[in-house]
């Protein structure tokens, strides 16, 4: 189950204070909450946050970002570890986990090209030495 949060579009002439204006853009998953549990009874749950700016403050340096200890206490109460599993994903662990999987690619590619190559020069071979 995946559930997008998306803007949803107000109608013409609508004035609204930029509170409502954003609200109204980007609504909060807690409107959803009791239905999006209702979806997930019986499933595993998986939830992806955004570590710069959302669990942590924005830097310059994405090296430098670390939640405060008021974040990792609160996730730690709202999220207990024998609930469900929980890990973190950085940018560079993607980017890690990116160029392993495409050198690993490349590889496989190398090693069935070098096939192909032997079976042509076998093919060849046989087919120089059959009687025609």
């Amino acid at each position: 189950m995946v559930i997008e949060l998306r803007p949803r579009k107000t109608g013409p002439g609508v004035a609204l204070s930029d509170y409502d204006a954003r609200s109204e853009a980007y609504p909060s998953a807690l409107d959803s909450f009791d239905q999006m549990m209702n979806m997930a009874k019986g499933k595993r749950i998986v939830m992806f946050l955004d570590y710069d700016g959302t669990l942590s403050p924005i830097v310059d340096d994405p090296d430098l970002a670390f939640m405060s200890e008021a974040v990792i206490k609160l996730s730690s109460i709202l999220i207990p570890r024998n609930t469900f599993p929980t890990t973190d994903i950085f940018h560079k662990v993607i980017s890690l986990l990116a160029y392993l999987v495409c050198t690993l690619l490349l590889k496989i590619i190398e090693f069935v090209l070098a096939i192909v190559k032997q079976m042509r020069s076998v093919v060849s071979e046989v087919a120089n030495n059959f009687p025609t």
